[in-house]
């Protein structure tokens, strides 16, 4: 039966993507339901499964296909309470490039590209580019910071110890 089971999911796949041969991964569930993972259906020359397709399930059950303009999908996720899918893709070398699409529509509502400045990164973009972990950190660095100054505590700043020459 598992068997039987497995043969009629990779025909359904296969049928859906038009390859006999393709991959699913990052798989996600929004808090509202819905779901969604990406689908490859090609390698590139260098083996790689290009996964520049994200499938979403609504709510009602209803499949919603959306395409980027680069060949990989590095990161993807659920926004404006699940209303829009922001999809973080790439080239094999190359700049980060961001695109938002409507749920319901299909529609592309904005891109960028993910590899500027955290700074010059449109709002809804910064979870997705490449600088967000690293300005993460500095942001929590900089509240923990005004938080010492708040409170009075002098950190005081790191030298090297002096030697007695």
């Amino acid at each position: 039966m598992k068997m039987l089971l497995r043969v009629v999911l990779c025909w359904m796949l296969a049928v859906s993507t038009g390859s006999a041969e393709s991959e699913i991964s990052l798989k996600q569930k929004s808090k509202s339901g819905l779901q969604g993972w990406t689908v490859a259906g090609a390698r590139h020359s260098r083996g790689e499964w290009m996964n520049s397709t994200l499938v979403v399930i609504t709510k009602a059950g209803e499949k919603k296909t959306f395409r980027i303009s680069r060949a990989f999908i590095g990161t993807w996720g659920f926004a404006d309470a699940d209303k829009s899918v922001v999809i973080a893709g790439r080239n094999e070398h190359g700049p980060a490039w961001i695109q938002k699409f409507d749920i319901e529509t299909g529609k592309l509502l904005a891109e960028c590209a993910g590899s500027d400045f955290f700074k010059d990164t449109p709002e809804w973009a910064r979870p997705w580019c490449d600088e967000a972990e690293k300005a993460e950190k500095a942001e929590k660095a900089e509240k923990a910071e005004k938080a010492e100054k708040a409170a009075g505590v002098r950190k005081e700043p790191e030298t090297a110890p002096r030697s007695n020459d």
